[in-house]
């Protein structure tokens, strides 16, 4: 069983934090958090269904159930395939993310009333 886990853990890991990256590059600023909490919902959905038909007890043989599943993801690489056609990727650059999103930060801190006491505020000099 070992060898199972060690292959399951590495492909959850691998498209994790792939999803998770991909989520926060082409969600708008406003939004980052709320499409990343979304995409790690699916996850949790995906596990409630597992419980679901765990629980039902529908199909009489392990292997039954394990096609079933098999069929799910099958379904839905398709969907994502289909989805992945009409797909447009946003530019990050315009969006701000990266050093944008630093630098919009700072600028907020700049037009503070109490300048912070190691800057180079003129208020400070």
């Amino acid at each position: 069983m070992v060898p199972q886990y060690f292959v399951v853990t590495v492909g959850e890991v691998l498209f994790s934090i792939t999803g998770l990256a991909f989520a926060y590059s082409q969600a708008p600023i406003t939004m980052k958090s709320v499409v990343q909490a979304a995409w790690l919902m699916t996850t949790a959905v995906g596990n409630l269904v597992v419980v679901i038909v765990a629980q039902v007890q529908y199909f009489t043989s392990q292997v039954a159930e394990f096609m079933f599943f098999a069929a799910l993801m099958a379904l839905a690489t398709i969907i994502f395939m289909i989805m992945s056609c009409f797909y447009t990727y946003c530019n990050t650059s315009v969006q701000g993310n990266g050093l944008g999103d630093k630098e919009e930060l700072i600028i907020e801190k700049d037009s503070e009333d109490i300048p912070l006491k190691d800057s180079n505020h003129p208020k400070n000099k």
